[in-house]
């Protein structure tokens, strides 16, 4: 991913992966809450977190109907 541009589904997902991995490692008891900006605001992203249990607070992008 280059910068500046929004992630794909998978992309914000695996990285969202990569992190719960890495903190499940360090402290595998620890509930984990993710909040986020629209960027990761993906299907793919909402259905790892319900998958593993994990709570998440994700922006929704704007578009000219939710503007208006």
């Amino acid at each position: 991913m280059g910068t500046g541009r929004t992630p794909t589904g998978a992309e914000a997902a695996g990285h969202i992966r990569r992190l719960v991995r890495q903190l499940r490692h360090h402290w595998p008891e620890t509930h984990i809450t993710i909040r986020s900006d629209g960027h990761y605001c993906k299907p793919e992203v909402t259905a790892f977190c319900e998958e593993h249990g994990i709570d998440y607070v994700l922006g929704l992008p704007t578009n000219s109907s939710i503007t208006r």
